[in-house]
């Protein structure tokens, strides 16, 4: 995997490189293991990483469960959140 790649590098994965792996995710199932491991790594999600979530959902109501967990979390939703 590439975060262990980047680790073998002695490269520290950041907010960008998470939200980068979880838009590459092919679904919010698989973005989700990587938002868990960036949590376990203690790097913060931010609001392009839960809009990025967000794009993932399949549905509107799959969207707003992202989107509340994303406020719960102390993330503010900015105006690309909504789109």
């Amino acid at each position: 995997m590439v975060l262990d790649q980047m680790r073998k590098d002695g490269v520290r994965p950041n907010e960008v490189t998470y939200t980068t792996l979880i838009n590459k995710a092919g679904d919010l199932e698989k973005a989700q293991v990587v938002l868990d491991q960036m949590r376990k790594d203690g790097v913060r999600p931010n609001e392009v990483t839960y809009t990025t979530l967000i794009n993932k959902a399949g549905d509107l109501e799959t969207a707003q469960v992202v989107l509340d967990q994303m406020r719960k979390d102390g993330v503010r939703p900015n105006e690309v959140t909504y789109t």
